[in-house]
Parts: structure tokens; sequence; C-alpha cells
């Protein structure tokens, strides 16, 4: 316990010894990657679904998702994933999407979310700044992101 009565010490976890806990769980290189090609995923359909559900702007849309696709398959094939199999790019829904408010929290958490995954590679496993740049890259993505209105009035420029 400490001297001071407005520290509270028992926040932190300790082993019966007084050390320490580590907290958290870890993860490797191969599952970092791999959530890094999920969150694309997630962003490239819910570009393509915000595409779907507003005809003046679905080039443009149609045109992110197949980046975000291109930026998957680089990460996938350059990090290492042999199970990768076939790629399949992100295809268009067939039927009414999902709409263009729930495309765009998907963009959005995909984006997030490869992010994050990519912050962790860069920092954590690789030590390469071309991770975290490319992990930037998609921060700024997401900020801009944020500014896209809630309904499909607005054109993005890719």
């Amino acid at each position: 316990m400490t001297a001071d009565p407005e520290v509270r010490d028992d926040l932190i976890v300790r082993k019966p010894d007084g050390e320490i806990a580590p907290q958290g769980i870890s993860m490797s290189e191969h599952q970092s990657i791999e959530r890094v090609v999920e969150g694309l995923k997630i962003a490239a359909d819910g570009a393509v679904h915000m595409g779907a559900s507003d005809p003046r702007s679905q080039h443009q849309w149609f045109v992110i998702a197949t980046m975000l696709d291109r930026i998957r398959w680089t990460m996938a094939t350059h990090g290492g994933l042999s199970d990768w199999g076939a790629f399949e790019h992100t295809q268009r829904p067939r039927v009414v999407g999902i709409g263009w408010k729930m495309g765009r929290k998907r963009y959005i958490d995909g984006i997030r979310g490869a992010a994050s995954a990519l912050r962790q590679v860069a920092l954590c496993h690789r030590g390469d700044p071309a991770y975290l740049e490319v992990a930037v890259q998609l921060q700024n993505l997401e900020k801009k992101a944020h500014g896209i209105p809630k309904t499909a009035a607005w054109v993005p420029q890719p």
C-alpha cells in the first residue's frame, strides 16, 4: 500500500510474490496480420454497400473498395499468410445491401481495426516504419470518414 491515501494500489494486479502480473493477451504476428486483413475486408465491404445504396457515388466507392482490397492482398502476401488461399475481391451486393448508414459504420469500424492492428505489427512485431506509415494513412481515412454524412448525399473523392 502506498503512503498517499489518494493513490489506489488495488488497481494493480500482483502475483503472490508481490511482482506486478502481466495483463492483456499476447498475440502473434500472424494473428495481428489476420486482424489487418479482416479489418480491410470489413471496410471494403462497407464501401461497396455505401456505393450500392447511392448511384451518384457508386463508382467512387467501388474504387475505394478496390484500393482496400489491394492493400489487403499486399498485407496478406507480405505478411506471410500461408493459408491465404485464393484471393477474392469484395463482391458487389446482388440485392439491396445493408444500406448507407450501416455501410458507413462497417467502413469506419474496419478501417479503425486495420489501423490498430497495423500499429501493433509495426511496433510489437516487425519494428518497420513502413507498417506504421500505412497505419497513419488508414487513420487519416478514418478521420475523413467521420466527416461523411450519415445519408447518401455525399460524393467521395478517392
